[in-house]
């Protein structure tokens, strides 16, 4: 991260048809965003966060790449990124880096950069549609400078933007834009916040100020010895604050202005104090004491600020130390590595919004930047690349396919109502089998028997002869099954309980002694029994007893259209998380080892898992899907 930019990211929630990101490293800034074109015939098959994400990643590389980052390279970059975008996605771009206090900026598609300098507001560089453009401009002590893609500058106009832009603090500018960022957006609105603070060009302004004021004073008092005073105060124009100038125009004009006004007022001034030499007898005691007052607040402000950065060192030291553990940790125990760096991200974010105006937050988010970046990892997962579809719901003639199970060998799937169809493993029709039944809510297996859950209740399929037999007859409040021996166990959501049936009367008997605690919405047994609740947590139970499972090592919560799926002989346990697009491997003792993205999972009805040899099959309504691992 730049020292000397101060920065706020704001992106808004993404959406079925739009994706954005703000995004910064080093010194690397940039907004992006990816839209559906709804005009496009041929849709991409990759979810737009996919898109926008391998579009970032894609411009990472080409610039970090570059050997020398001239304006003329970094627009290259650029252009090399978006020329492998769809042309069904509608994409805003706008990289923003800065080179010994010039900015640079490359739009790629529509987008906007604004800046604050002074009282004025205004854009210097605005994107087009589909083209890559340039443009670069030197940059002046605390400039704000806003990066936007184009939904977020329709959205959040100019004048609108500037009456958000009133403190220096880009903490408070991020929370004054965020109400209307988040009110009905389309999910591609994103902004990075600058705040650009140059130390040693404030300095020299202010030095440069003194000297100014003193030779003023000088001419003006020698000019007054010659010219007769005047026997009134002369009412000086106030000067105009109209923006009709360029925003990176020089400014000296301006300053030859204020210093006639100047010259012109103290003149007339100094003719009235030599008048009344008690008024300037009082008017020097005045001026002492509010010096003393000012020196006094000054030095108590000097104080507080000290303390603050020694606070803000300190919180970085603690966060630095617990970001290191947790590198360390990462190949080791990623549970205990992920505490670390959370533990330290909690650090940073508290100081940085206990202290958001100190100069010591330039290190602070530097390492902050990190932390984040080793966090996403978690998140992100390794994406299938080795994913393939085995077969349609139309080529195995069924018209929605509801569950999948690889259990006992055989790999089968059923439609929703009362059809049966066991397949070859490279997803070829073997045999189907018509049930006596409405609907199908989930299925199980042996070696010999299909297990299935239907809205009548428990029918058992002879997978060698084809024939079947009601062994239980139920409501439709079952809605997940589970064989281990020759016991049968369901999952009653509607009474929260766990349902056991042993041969031969198959008599209903309750395998938990007290009811779930949650609404359960997935169950699996390997011996001891592991339900997944609607809120993302995981129960395990053995012989009716909770065992008090945690599952740890992972980002975020686990939604509730989500599967969990073992046997009796694997080393893991699989969760489906259909709402982030995810699946994880957990161990026995629930800490995820692996994480795998695809987006195909979101539309996941069903999946089962061959440990043995590494595949996992996922079944949307219309698809049969399988990846190695």
């Amino acid at each position: 991260m730049n020292s000397q930019f101060l920065i706020a990211k704001l992106a808004a929630t993404a959406t079925d048809t739009a994706w954005s990101q703000a995004y910064s490293t080093l010194n690397f800034y940039v907004t992006i965003s990816v839209k559906l074109d709804t005009s496009a015939e041929n849709p991409p098959e990759e979810s737009l966060a996919q898109i926008g994400k391998e579009l970032l990643e894609r411009l990472q590389r080409e610039y970090f790449s570059l050997d020398e980052k001239t304006l003329e390279s970094i627009k290259t970059a650029v252009s090399t990124t978006v020329d492998s975008v769809p042309p069904s996605i509608v994409y805003s771009l706008v990289l923003v880096t800065n080179n010994a206090s010039t900015l640079y900026i490359v739009t790629a598609g529509e987008g906007a950069v604004i800046i604050k300098r002074g009282e004025k507001v205004g854009a210097i560089a605005t994107g087009k549609k589909d083209t890559v453009l340039s443009f670069s401009g030197p940059l002046k002590n605390n400039d704000l400078v806003v990066v936007q893609t184009q939904d977020f500058s329709s959205k959040i106009e100019t004048p609108l933007l500037a009456s958000l832009l009133d403190s220096l603090s880009v903490t408070d500018i991020s929370e004054n834009i965020a109400p209307h960022l988040h009110n009905d957006p389309s999910g591609a609105e994103a902004a990075i916040i600058l705040l650009y603070t140059n130390p040693e060009a404030q300095t020299l302004e202010e030095e440069q100020g003194n000297t100014d004021e003193a030779e003023e004073t000088t001419d003006d008092t020698r000019e007054k010895e010659e010219i007769e005073p005047s026997s009134t105060l002369e009412k000086e124009e106030e000067p105009s604050t109209h923006l009709s100038a360029p925003l990176f125009e020089d400014e000296e004009k301006d300053k030859q202005s204020k210093r006639s006004l100047s010259f012109s007022g103290v003149t007339n001034f100094i003719s009235i104090l030599k008048k009344n030499r008690k008024q300037l007898l009082g008017l020097i005691i005045i001026v002492l004491v509010i010096g003393l007052v000012g020196s006094i607040f000054l030095q108590t402000r000097n104080k507080e600020s000290q303390q603050n950065n020694e606070a803000i060192a300190q919180a970085v030291t603690s966060a630095q130390s617990a970001y290191e553990e947790g590198e360390a940790l990462e190949p080791l125990n990623r549970p205990l590595a992920l505490e670390k760096f959370t533990k330290a991200q909690e650090t940073l974010t508290e100081t940085k919004n206990r202290y958001p105006n100190e100069k010591g937050l330039d290190s602070l988010n530097v390492l902050l930047s990190k932390v984040e970046q080793k966090l996403s990892q978690f998140s992100s997962g390794k994406k299938v690349e080795n994913g393939k579809k085995l077969t349609s719901a139309s080529d195995i003639d069924i018209d929605d396919i509801r569950t999948v199970s690889i259990k006992g060998g055989n790999l089968f799937v059923t439609d929703k109502s009362h059809t049966l169809v066991t397949l070859s493993k490279d997803g070829k029709k073997d045999k189907s089998f018509t049930l006596d039944s409405s609907s199908i809510f989930d299925v199980n297996a042996n070696s010999d028997f299909a297990f299935v859950l239907t809205n009548e209740g428990v029918t058992r399929v002879d997978l060698g002869n084809g024939s079947d037999n009601q062994l239980v007859d139920l409501d439709n409040s079952r809605q997940s099954i589970d064989v281990y021996g020759s016991n049968i166990y369901l999952l009653n959501i509607k009474d929260k309980m766990i349902e056991k049936y042993a041969p031969s009367s198959y008599n209903e008997s309750d395998y938990l002694s007290n009811p779930l605690q949650s609404p359960p919405v997935s169950m699996t047994i390997d011996g001891s029994i592991y339900v997944l609740y609607d809120n993302g947590k995981i129960g395990k139970f053995t012989k009716g007893a909770d065992d008090g499972f945690t599952l740890t090592g992972f980002q975020g919560t686990i939604g509730k259209k989500s599967y969990i799926y073992k046997e009796e002989d694997f080393s893991n346990l699989y969760i489906l998380d259909t709402s982030n697009q995810r699946i994880l491997v957990a161990s026995s003792n629930g800490e995820v080892k692996q994480e795998f993205t695809w987006d195909i999972f979101k539309d996941a009805v069903d999946f089962s898992v061959d440990e043995k040899n590494k595949v996992i099959y996922i079944v949307t309504s219309q698809d049969l899907y399988s990846f190695s691992f």
